[in-house]
């Protein structure tokens, strides 16, 4: 889960610093790292005549050691004790004792991969232990759980350019090495490696980076890496290493300092270079102090405001409107250091305030406001946005409830009106408004704008404003009053008042009447158990608390049938009465619509689920044919239910703006992928979706297009055209990376297939596919002129673009090496000696070792180190063969016959992976039929 963090003080002592940490980001301090503050009686005499001994316990990276059970022998024979105790949070025990020289220490509880001795002598009163801690070895580390603070077990792994890695080895050159978790089809992990391999280039005289991946395998890890080339080191390893180390969600990072000490295990993608430095800055410095830290935010610096709120009064002066009573205020206590003010300035020719914290990573900027309010009347104030939508955020708070986000880039000249508060009774109410910084791109001005504070009456609301309030309110705290509910057949949700009210919405990830501390998702996620009619439903509540996470109202989701008996289920076992039976409402909040002319808050949910899917249109620049990206969404995307009035094949196509490209799939109303997006169209290129599907009239199809990047916010419009009731797409044979086969068993299970389609050869010598039951499909065609995503080049020059042919890549008397050699020397115009100063310099320290390894004497000698013979000349004679027929799909190909193939397999084998069957498929095309089943 890639987690944009917002990097709060240490310590967070506001009631509005709690509500916003819900919502943002678990606030958490690293632990260690400091020596006693409490003062040291060791040495005292007590009233019985008795000495205080102090035991302290740390590690040599100087981290105190907690709960460390301490013994206190007569002597080094450990056969008489005296007394025990158990050392503190700053790994520290003080025992009472009659004082004798002899005494020793015996300790107990200390954590695997430390070397302790039998025993330690006092100095005095005092014994003063440091542990050093070495890499677990002889050990399988598969069987280990670990985290942060525990020592790592060694391991070795094989990288994807075939050397061997061993933990241990590295740590004798390097102060830390970070494990990083990651797959080839994660999109967090692509959005990291850039940010990661920015910093790690840095550093890398000091740190080593493994990536690792539990999921695909070596050979898929190696033709990422291929095309990819990042500096560091990258494996695949066994599955069970995810266990391990717990982890959930990719990325994952996991730091390893200098003495072999799980410090940090990071969840989910660090976006933005600066925690990447204040990571190796911490790990790398020459003083460095051993601490383990529950996030990478802990190491962040934390940057003191530079201005400092002016007076309620001032302010008042400046923003307010007419008929109000406010008193503005500032941070106070433990956050008052770190947190920014809004201050006094002028947008467009107007005063107004503004948050101060503007380009500054990982800030807050805060401004409290104390309203007197009527019963009826409304808060208001005028605002303008100006930063990055979505991650750079104003929260407006109203009495520690958070009531709307606001970001993005609205017009330069036109402020907009908000109504965070409606009073339901007279009193004070607290306005809070807090900006909050990630540490990521920064936009526009990078502030919000506040100006015309203000009180008005309901019916002076002219913007569409929703408020929360509970479903279940009291007075007293005992007696409750519950909203009328309606159940709607239209949406299958239940509402308030009426069917066309506002919608019953259930707090699922939040805190609740029924617990202030835990939400009911956290409560049930240990024993994974929720029964309704004697089935455990939890992993469909689970579900409805995904939805909810993805919600544009972060936690809520709305209250169908299912969802309200699993929460009264939940409140059967975690409720307060018995015979209420509406208690379980005491989840749920709804949102009071003003100013909308009857309109009720959109569903949060809309687009999560197959049954809140938009409804998708057959047609061109149909307008309601969009998805609309603000937030980040997982698993991936919105979507759009589709049902075509005739069966035949549909091609649906997505139009963006943006730079990185999209991700497209269809499902059925199960949420089955019936099709992933995969580039694989020869004759439809770019970084837009078209998925050409056949579909059946009537059945619901549910069309899900996102944003390659999740963060990316934006517009991603989308056509649905009907193409014929049948269709033969000529598409790849095997697009993608090279896999394994998941039905397998035993050894089978590591055998790398190229995946895609089966073929059969046909009597013609001419490569087909296999339909099964003896049945052959469509004949295969080799692309010679196009770039198939397995190399750079095509096989044949074409269009400027330099073919393997020319390069010399049919050569299997030359290795890869021996070609990049070559390949050298040619672009020097065949000069040795400038073709060696520019591999020294390309190479750089490592030159010596690359010299050896590329066998560059050799090559230079016209001594090459290929197993095979040059088939230049053969291949060449297939390119009088190239489809001549005027078919534009087919131009620039030829049949696949057994001949061509066989060369093809060669080339495979030199430069992806040997001796996987019919790889060379990847080069393929074929027909794919599209339609009923025949």
């Amino acid at each position: 889960m890639n987690k944009k963090k917002i990097i709060l003080a240490s310590v967070a002592g506001a009631v509005l610093l709690a509500v916003i940490i819900s919502i943002i980001v678990a606030l958490v301090s690293c632990n260690g790292g400091k020596t006693p503050g409490k003062e040291n009686n060791s040495g005292s005499t007590n009233e019985n005549g008795n000495v205080t001994y102090s035991v302290s316990v740390k590690t040599a990276g100087g981290m105190v050691m907690s709960g460390i059970d301490v013994y206190i022998y007569a002597d080094s024979t450990l056969t008489d004790l005296k007394n025990f105790a158990t050392t503190d949070e700053n790994g520290t025990a003080s025992i009472s004792l009659k004082e004798d020289s002899k005494y020793v220490v015996a300790l107990s509880g200390i954590p695997k991969g430390y070397d302790v001795a039998a025993s330690y002598p006092f100095d005095g009163t005092t014994a003063a232990i440091t542990l050093t801690s070495s890499l677990i070895k002889d050990e399988d580390i598969s069987t280990a759980q670990l985290g942060v603070g525990d020592v790592m077990y060694d391991f070795t792994v094989t990288t994807s350019d075939g050397s061997k890695v061993t933990l241990s080895e590295v740590l004798k050159e390097k102060k830390m090495v970070m494990l990083n978790f990651w797959y080839t089809t994660c999109s967090w992990c692509m959005t990291e490696f850039p940010i990661m391999a920015e910093e790690y280039e840095k550093y890398k005289d000091d740190i080593e980076i493994i990536a690792l991946d539990p999921l695909d395998g070596a050979a898929a890890v190696q033709s990422f890496q291929l095309s990819n080339n990042l500096p560091f080191k990258v494996a695949d390893c066994p599955a069970s290493w995810a266990n391990v180390f717990g982890v959930t969600g990719y990325p994952t990072s996991v730091f390893i300092d200098r003495y072999g000490v799980i410090c940090l295990v990071e969840a989910g993608a660090i976006t933005s270079n600066s925690p990447f430095v204040s990571a190796f800055e911490h790990f790398t410095a020459d003083d460095y102090v051993q601490k383990l830290c529950a996030g990478v935010s802990d190491l962040v610096t934390v940057v003191k405001p530079t201005f400092t709120m002016d007076s309620s009064e001032n302010i008042g002066a400046t923003i307010n409107g007419e008929n109000i009573t406010v008193t503005y205020r500032p941070e106070e206590g433990d956050s008052a250091e770190y947190t920014w003010p809004f201050i006094i300035g002028e947008k467009n020719g107007e005063k107004c305030i503004y948050a101060s914290n503007q380009k500054i990573e990982n800030s807050y900027a805060i401004i409290y406001a104390d309203v007197e309010l009527k019963k009826g009347q409304a808060l208001a104030f005028d605002y303008l946005v100006s930063s990055e939508r979505g991650s750079d955020v104003m929260y407006v708070i109203v009495n520690d409830e958070d009531i709307f986000q606001i970001s993005g880039v609205s017009d330069v000249e036109k402020w907009q009106s908000c109504y965070p508060c409606v009073a339901d009774e007279d009193g004070t109410y607290e306005l809070a408004l807090c900006y909050l910084k990630d540490s990521d791109t920064n936009e526009g001005d990078d502030t919000v704008y506040i100006k015309n504070m203000r009180v008005v009456n309901i019916d002076d609301i002219d913007t569409p404003t929703y408020i929360p309030r509970e479903a279940a309110t009291s007075e007293d705290g005992f007696e409750f009053t519950y909203a009328d509910i309606v159940f709607s057949e239209k949406d299958g949700y239940y509402h308030v008042g009426t069917a066309n009210g506002p919608i019953l919405l259930a707090n699922l990830l939040g805190f609740t009447q029924f617990n202030e501390e835990t939400s009911i998702y956290e409560y049930l996620y240990d024993s994974a158990t929720l029964e309704v009619n004697g089935k455990n439903v939890f992993a469909d509540f689970e579900q409805y608390c995904n939805y909810a996470s993805n919600a544009t109202l972060n936690g809520y989701c709305p209250v169908t049938k299912d969802l309200m008996e699993y929460l009264k289920a939940i409140d059967k076992i975690a409720g307060f009465d018995d015979e209420d039976e509406n208690e379980w409402m005491k989840l749920c909040k709804y949102y009071a619509a003003y100013g909308s002319n009857g309109a009720q808050l959109e569903d949060p949910i809309k687009g999560l689920a197959t049954f809140s899917a938009y409804k998708a249109t057959l047609g061109k620049n149909i307008s309601s044919n969009f998805f609309y990206y603000d937030r980040a969404i997982l698993p991936r995307g919105l979507m759009a239910e589709f049902v075509p009035t005739k069966s035949g094949v549909y091609r649906i196509t997505s139009r963006s703006e943006s730079q990185q490209g999209v991700n497209g799939w269809i499902f059925d109303e199960n949420r089955t992928k019936l099709l992933e997006y995969e580039h694989d169209e020869r004759m439809y290129e770019g970084d837009e979706v078209s998925m050409v599907f056949y579909m059946e009239a009537g059945k619901s199809y549910y069309i899900d297009i996102a944003f390659w990047d999740v963060y990316e916010v934006g517009t991603i419009e989308y056509d649905i055209e009907y193409v014929a009731a049948t269709y033969e797409l000529f598409r790849l044979a095997s697009p993608g990376y090279f896999t394994y086969d998941s039905d397998a068993t035993g050894e089978a299970m590591y055998h790398v297939i190229a995946g895609g389609i089966n073929v059969v050869l046909g009597a013609d010598g001419i490569w087909y596919e296999d339909l099964g039951n003896g049945k052959k499909g469509s004949k295969l065609y080799v692309d010679f002129t196009g770039i198939t995503g397995i190399f750079s080049n095509p096989i044949m020059s074409n269009q400027g673009v330099k073919g393997m042919i020319e390069m010399g890549g049919f050569d299997f008397s030359k290795t890869e090496n021996d070609m990049y050699v070559l390949s050298v020397l040619e672009s020097n115009n065949n000069d040795k000696e400038a073709a060696i100063a520019y591999l020294k310099e390309t190479w750089g320290d490592d030159y010596d070792e690359y010299v050896i390894e590329y066998h560059l004497d050799d090559v230079l000698a016209g001594i090459y180190h290929g197993t095979g013979k040059d088939y230049t000349s053969e291949i060449e004679k297939y390119t009088s063969q190239i489809d001549k027929s005027g078919n534009k799909e087919r131009n620039g190909c030829v049949v696949a016959t057994k001949e061509l193939t066989d060369i093809l397999q060669l080339l495979m084998d030199k430069y992806t992976f040997e001796n996987v069957d019919n790889s060379w498929t990847k080069l393929c095309y074929y027909y794919d039929y599209l339609g009923p089943e025949k």
